[in-house]
């Protein structure tokens, strides 16, 4: 699986409003800045993720992007799902039935499902709290 600049982008976005959206609606031109990526982007990715109902869009003067679920019920499997698509490590579907009729195969599902389930087990919670505290640690970044 490659994950593109949709799903690293995409990620940061929800870091971002997980991180700044307690006091309501985070504009998105804040988000743009703080992340440095064009609002233009943003909007992009924001379908996918509304879509998806993962973020709440409101329009308007006093409008913006917040989570739609908790922080703690968004997977990073959500995410890159609705960002990326399918989690195939195999993009040949001709592959994946030749390598099936053998133990190859097995493997390569079982490692894909074992991709999946790691990717369910991180939750935008998670992220948030180790951001913080590599924020109240800033003399950690240098060593990491």
């Amino acid at each position: 699986m490659k994950v593109s600049t949709k799903g690293l982008y995409g990620l940061k976005f929800i870091l971002d409003l997980g991180m700044h959206g307690g006091s309501g609606w985070v504009p998105l031109g804040d988000v743009a800045k703080r992340q440095n990526i064009s609002q233009k982007y943003l909007w992009q990715l924001a379908n996918a993720l509304r879509s998806a109902g993962i973020i709440r869009v409101l329009r308007g003067p006093r409008g913006g992007f917040a989570l739609a679920r908790s922080p703690e019920a968004i997977t990073l499997c959500d995410i890159l799902g609705a960002l990326e698509g399918d989690f195939l490590l195999f993009g040949d579907a001709k592959a994946v039935v030749r390598n099936a009729r053998d133990v190859t195969g097995e493997v390569w599902k079982d490692l894909e499902q074992k991709l999946r389930e790691a990717m369910e087990a991180i939750n935008v919670q998670q992220m948030i709290d180790r951001q913080r505290a590599k924020e109240d640690n800033p003399v950690l970044d240098w060593m990491i």
